[in-house]
């Protein structure tokens, strides 16, 4: 099939938001379809991709890789102002209502950008379906004006909490401006539940995923790692998990292996600051945003992977991911019934702590060392390759297919 994918972070953007749409493009293009990902530029200078181009661009392009479309925003002073905190208190909240109401989201500059390549795909590429995900709306205003054009279905993707993202007042009649989605696909079942509060379509889950190639391990040569990745969200559950390390450091025996306590993330800052009382009891080392082969290389030779569990989100991915590494898990404070479903489904190690003397204990069970459960069938299922097999059907579906 020929499908366009829309996505407001460009491919390249070193945080998650680009991660979904970018490995689903992949996955569905080793399938054999010919995707084309549309998103804004990587930086507001950059030129985008040259309109006139594009219909040579798109018949020439190999399309054993999706082909990447990016639209430079059009400049809106507003709501540059707006994004800079600019705007005074009350002027603020009044351009939010008006830009809602009159265009359905907040980031017209970008719909307006992706708007010059939008006849260009309709006529030269001919999509069989347009399939767009919600980190804003104006994602979804741009397929649903390219299916117009197009004659083709448009599928909705909810990656983010509706509730969350969308103003009190708007959430309802925002959605019903949406309903005409062929189909819907969620993050995960608390997504699809939580849908359901404003979309008449019934939604799929389609997990964000993980590369199921292999990875070869980075693992220390003479003690163990402790590797945390991703947000730390509340300071005071970090702080817990971080006492918990330094509790159980203390307690161990002399001559026990060395230990390197290492944090990988976008808040690299804060994980400075909060593994300060690590200092003295072992390695301490703090890396930002790592290229995804490095980081799972790390993960996969971790002793222990550990996490932080944002009680406000519907769903994290981060497990996923560190359940496909194979290594024991550690999530503080706890963890979502979904996610705990989805590691007893794949024997997976997975142990939430909520104070410091559970992490102490956990730590303190584990055997020194101890072999990486091997990848089954099961942990495959939830691979971008697992679940672009499900996002297929769904896409098939929408088009009138089997």
């Amino acid at each position: 099939m020929r499908a366009v994918f829309i996505n407001h972070c460009h491919p390249d953007t070193p945080h998650v938001c680009a991660l979904r749409l970018r490995s689903f493009a992949e996955a569905m293009a080793a399938r054999g379809h010919q995707i084309v990902l549309l998103t804004e530029t990587l930086n507001m200078d950059d030129a985008g991709q040259d309109w006139s181009q594009l219909p040579d661009d798109l018949t020439s392009h190999d399309w054993s890789e999706p082909y990447r479309l990016a639209a430079r925003p059009e400049h809106d002073e507003t709501l540059s102002r707006l994004r800079q905190g600019k705007l005074p208190f009350g002027i603020r909240q009044l351009t939010i209502a008006m830009r809602y109401q009159r265009q359905s989201g907040v980031f017209g500059d970008w719909q307006e950008g992706a708007a010059a390549y939008l006849p260009s795909l309709a006529r030269d590429f001919k999509p069989d379906v347009v399939w767009a995900t919600f980190g804003n709306t104006d994602s979804w205003n741009i397929a649903k004006y390219l299916s117009k054009l197009s004659s083709c279905p448009w599928v909705a993707d909810v990656k983010d909490n509706w509730k969350a993202f969308l103003p009190t007042g708007f959430r309802g009649v925002i959605a019903m401006r949406f309903q005409d989605a062929a189909r819907m696909t969620t993050f995960s079942e608390s997504h699809q539940a939580h849908t359901r509060q404003w979309f008449l379509e019934d939604a799929t889950v389609v997990y964000s995923g993980f590369d199921a190639g292999a990875v070869e391990p980075d693992v220390m040569a003479d003690g163990h790692r402790i590797l945390l990745t991703g947000s730390l969200y509340d300071a005071g559950w970090a702080k817990e998990l971080i006492q918990g390390i330094a509790l159980w450091l203390v307690r161990r025996e002399a001559g026990a292996p060395a230990v390197e306590f290492r944090y990988a993330g976008a808040d690299s800052e804060r994980a400075k600051e909060l593994s300060a009382p690590l200092g003295d009891l072992c390695t301490v080392m703090i890396n930002g945003f790592l290229p995804l082969e490095q980081l799972r290389a790390l993960q996969a030779g971790a002793w222990v992977n550990a996490y932080m569990y944002s009680e406000r989100a519907l769903f994290q991915h981060k497990p996923i991911e560190l359940l496909a590494a194979g290594r024991p898990i550690l999530a503080c404070p706890g963890e979502s019934p979904e996610v705990m479903k989805i590691a007893e489904d794949v024997n997976g190690d997975l142990q939430t702590c909520r104070t410091a003397e559970e992490v102490a204990r956990y730590l303190g069970s584990l055997a020194p060392s101890a072999e990486a459960k091997p990848m089954g069938e099961k942990m495959e299922r939830y691979s971008w390759q697992g679940q672009a097999e499900i996002l297929e059907g769904v896409l098939d579906a929408a088009r009138g297919g089997s």
